[in-house]
């Protein structure tokens, strides 16, 4: 995880990681059966519970994989996967390894949301990405 951490309360933080994921499973795009995962458990890991960093959207299925179960992912761009349980940990590993979590005031991130969806932008995430892009290149 990032050396900078985002705690929330525990009651909005499954709320608020599916909102950072766009409302779709991080693996296979599904916008069904959604489950906020803890990439480090909970029993092992209380004091994350609330940390947003510690989080990812997982549709029922690929949640159940996670943990165990056999992979069969309800839709979404990915569908026709077939994945086993350690190469799922590995993909929410690296997703949690990339994550960046922004935090702003709701006026500032309302502006931010009109301006992407001007552009075209379907999320907010690949706006604010391809502008961090944009100012490196020109560095």
């Amino acid at each position: 995880m990032n050396d900078e951490i985002t705690k929330v309360p525990q009651y909005k933080w499954s709320k608020i990681i599916k909102s950072l994921d766009d409302n779709k499973c991080a693996i296979c795009n599904s916008t069904t059966k959604l489950n906020s995962h803890h990439i480090k458990e909970r029993h092992e890991y209380p004091e994350l519970s609330d940390v947003l960093e510690n989080g990812i959207t997982l549709c029922y299925n690929c949640h159940y994989a996670i943990h165990g179960g056999s992979f069969n992912p309800i839709g979404g761009a990915n569908n026709s996967l077939s994945i086993e349980q350690n190469t799922i940990s590995n993909l929410v590993n690296e997703y949690q390894e990339n994550r960046i979590i922004f935090t702003c005031e709701s006026e500032i991130l309302n502006t931010y949301k009109s301006k992407a969806t001007q552009l075209g932008y379907t999320s907010l995430n690949a706006f604010i990405k391809d502008a961090v892009n944009e100012k490196i290149e020109r560095s």
